[in-house]
């Protein structure tokens, strides 16, 4: 998945909820220098990365109008090695990657870093660890999570039936695809609606609606509502409108919510 600010990515971000899945620990290594085409912001060029890297520096690219975060799997002895490339990002972007947390849970510490960053993980096994060990030895930090009291937008039910959330079949593929005008999705709960939410309005996020389901739905996506997602101050708007088609709404509200923690490692 990529964050690169185009239309299809950002739709597509509406709904996406990225995982590590590693199990096998390796040995680190870390390449301070590499190739600045390893950077480029595009999945065929990712796929040519060689294997084996593990990159953590401050940003090559901070003049340069391309930045995001890119995800992609690549095959490796019949498996498929996830691996994933920052350019130009902020430390909660960063920190948010290493540890799993959406960046707007990311709490940094007093005088942390303003600049941006680079980060590159091919090295198969366990890449968060490989990435917070990268962390820590080239910035001095690390990160746990806490619960905190802070704003957050309550996902609520707005109408209790629901209309266009459709029970899902238990053997329905999960995913979602955008046709140009609607958003279709499949066989997801409304925790991925929550976390879709909080990546588009970075915001966290609680979800309160008690639905434990699995749902399809479509919803619309004019061309309008399309531009308002990518502006920031139209977001919200357009996020209320379609969660409200499908009868629920989010709140400004004021709760306990999981957020990760920067500290200086010494």
């Amino acid at each position: 998945m990529a964050w690169t600010g185009s239309n299809s990515k950002v739709f597509a971000a509406l709904l996406a909820v990225v995982i590590f899945v590693t199990t096998v620990a390796v040995k680190l290594t870390i390449f301070p220098a590499v190739k600045e085409t390893y950077f480029v912001l595009n999945q065929r060029s990712l796929q040519t990365v060689p294997f084996g890297l593990v990159v953590v520096r401050p940003t090559h690219f901070s003049k340069s109008a391309r930045s995001g975060i890119l995800w992609d799997t690549v095959p490796r002895s019949g498996k498929s090695t996830p691996r994933v490339l920052g350019r130009n990002v902020s430390l909660q972007a960063l920190m948010g990657v290493a540890y799993g947390q959406y960046t707007d849970r990311v709490v940094l510490p007093p005088g942390a870093p303003k600049t941006n960053f680079d980060f590159l993980v091919t090295a198969a096994g366990d890449q968060p660890k490989k990435l917070q060990a990268a962390v820590r030895q080239r910035l001095g930090l690390v990160a746990s999570t806490e619960m905190r009291s802070t704003k957050v937008l309550a996902l609520r039910i707005s109408d209790p039936d629901l209309p266009r959330l459709k029970v899902s079949d238990a053997r329905s593929d999960q995913g979602v695809k955008f046709d140009g005008q609607q958003l279709h999705g499949t066989h997801l709960r409304v925790q991925d609606l929550a976390a879709s939410v909080e990546q588009t309005l970075n915001l966290p996020v609680v979800d309160e609606t008690e639905l434990t389901n699995y749902y399809d739905f479509t919803v619309n996506l004019t061309l309008q509502t399309q531009q308002q997602l990518q502006n920031e101050a139209t977001a919200p708007t357009a996020i209320r409108q379609i969660l409200g088609d499908l009868g629920l709404t989010v709140e400004s509200d004021q709760d306990q919510a999981e957020v990760l923690v920067v500290k200086s490692a010494s």
